[in-house]
């Protein structure tokens, strides 16, 4: 490897110190790549007088910020470990993940802090507020010492105030670990997924190889930058590369999304499928055939801030009728695929050459196998390369589980590859469910198909003695405008089932809708435990 994250990071600072690198979009408030550089060499200060060392675990645990980003790449470039924890984990997980981690200093919001000061916390030395305004916790006197001498102590290091020239961070190796991001799973606790310095210089430079962010792009921030997707292409890849980060900072509403946008007028945008499909559905949908496609393409680029010219969708598959739709408008667009334990990117094809209907072709980082194969070429996915974790933190049983004894990582996700290897995906191993008469179904394409019908908010497929049924939670709130009581809604939801049954496979046929009174409960990623149904369902 030629060049580092860390050693792109310190060129890039130096190279662009008196341009924008983050914009808090709530405040405005502006950072070039000098204060940025001036605030990471805070944390610095702290760290070498505190007594951390290279490989010691630090913990972050806070929403979307600018000063998130301050600490995120403060920790990486001292030569530490960061743990980033999604805001949305419950306090046990994030107690146990802060434990499990070993971590010594935890960075969090105050409102989080909150929720987690009454745990017990095996290792930490000091809890921090992001925006410098205090320490929650020292427990050891060095601590304290380094937390409240801080200002004193930069300036008796930089006498003659902060210069560009001052940039100067850790060398790393390409095996070092550089992050633990704890995947929050369906069943047990919260996996350490172990990233090298390597995988994150491979998936961050993915954007550099295709011109992502020249200097200067402007880009906003909507997903949770506590993960390896957001973190790679919304935060590490754009600062590498000299770009100007918006942070929204707040939960993307379609409201507050669109505004942000109107003021940022990114060129690429990184997005998961459930915005995009919400914004056309209800506005450009019903529009088709009324309005060409030119208009539309136009309005649509306007209503995502005017200067759009790729839109990076990823995390979930695009409903094919959008797809479609972003198609006959001519709007560039690629779907990804990639999980944690890659740190993230597995399959990626630039827009111009994205095949309609995959998940992208795969990265030349990795190897792919298909292994257990149906007649109809089906199989589930492994992969082997550099950018592969290097494993779970302390959970060897778990490791060998997942990365068998040639190097291969068993992702669970079943699909197929053309001659080009681009990804097609079309379920999970763990849920499949196999038929009566052998064929292998998956649950998720199913689900995929119901949860687009009329009142479904969402969906599990299971089987109950050899027949399907589908879990539904209804959109009550949808219902009670339309005047749809209990009874109708059950009517609704057996038309519902004809015309999802109409859509798949006589051996998939769905026999009864039960309609459930709670939304499904979810890991902190967003993902349904599925586990837990149908004994847990609450039914209407």
């Amino acid at each position: 490897m030629k060049e580092t994250i860390i050693a792109k990071f310190e060129r890039q600072f130096r190279a662009n110190a008196n341009k924008l690198a983050l914009t808090d979009y709530s405040t405005r408030e502006d950072r070039t790549y000098l204060k940025l550089a001036e605030n990471i060499a805070r944390y610095h200060v702290f760290f070498d007088n505190a007594g951390i060392n290279r490989g010691d675990k630090i913990a972050l645990m806070c929403e979307n910020s600018t000063p998130f980003i301050t600490a995120y790449i403060a920790i990486i470039s001292y030569g530490a470990i960061a743990v980033p924890i999604l805001p949305g984990f419950n306090p046990i997980d994030a107690a146990y993940v802060i434990n499990h981690s070993d971590s010594r200093i935890l960075v969090v919001d105050d409102h989080i802090w909150e929720k987690l000061k009454n745990s017990h916390f095996e290792h930490l030395e000091a809890v921090l507020n992001p925006r410098g305004a205090k320490a929650y916790m020292t427990r050891s006197e060095k601590m304290r010492v380094a937390y409240d001498n801080l200002f004193d102590d930069f300036d008796r290091r930089y006498p003659d105030g902060f210069t560009a020239d001052d940039i100067h961070y850790a060398p790393v190796n390409d095996d070092d670990i550089m992050v633990i991001s704890y995947t929050s799973g369906t069943t047990g606790n919260p996996k350490g997924v172990m990233l090298t310095a390597e995988c994150i210089y491979i998936n961050a430079q993915i954007g550099d190889d295709w011109n992502f962010y020249p200097e200067g792009t402007r880009t906003l921030d909507v997903l949770p930058l506590a993960h390896s997707y957001a973190a790679i292409y919304d935060m590490i890849s754009p600062l590498s590369m000299g770009a100007h980060i918006t942070v929204l900072g707040r939960t993307p509403a379609p409201t507050i999304l669109m505004q942000a946008l109107a003021v940022v007028k990114p060129k690429i945008f990184f997005i998961v499928p459930l915005l995009i499909e919400k914004v056309v559905k209800a506005n450009f949908l019903p529009l088709v055939g009324k309005v060409p496609f030119d208009v539309l393409r136009e309005k649509l680029v306007g209503v995502l801030g005017g200067n759009l010219e790729q839109l990076m969708i990823g995390g979930a598959p695009l409903d094919p009728t959008v797809e479609q739709f972003l198609r006959d408008i001519n709007l560039l667009y690629t779907v990804g695929y990639g999980m944690t334990e890659c740190g993230p990117l597995i399959g990626f094809t630039p827009c111009s050459e994205f095949k309609q209907g995959s998940t992208g072709r795969l990265v030349p980082a990795l190897q792919l196998r298909l292994i257990n194969k149906t007649p109809d070429g089906v199989g589930e996915v492994i992969l082997k390369g550099k950018p592969v974790m290097k494993g779970y933190y302390k959970n060897p049983e778990a490791t060998a589980q997942a990365i068998d004894a040639d190097g291969w990582l068993h992702t669970g996700d079943l699909g197929y590859v053309d001659e080009e290897m681009n990804i097609t995906l079309v379920g999970r191993s763990k849920s499949m469910i196999l038929g009566a008469g052998g064929q292998n179904i998956y649950p998720e394409e199913i689900e995929f198909k119901l949860n687009r019908m009329p009142y479904v908010t969402e969906s599990i497929v299971f089987d109950a003695d050899g027949v399907l049924k589908a879990l539904v939670v209804p959109n009550l709130d949808e219902a009670q405008k339309a005047g749809i009581d209990i009874d109708a809604m059950r009517e609704v939801m057996a038309k519902n089932m004809e015309e999802t049954n109409a859509k798949i496979g006589s051996y998939e046929q769905l026999r009864e809708i039960v309609l459930c009174a709670e939304p499904f409960v979810k890991t902190a990623k967003g993902s349904i435990k599925r586990f837990l149904y149908p004994q847990n369902a609450k039914l209407m």
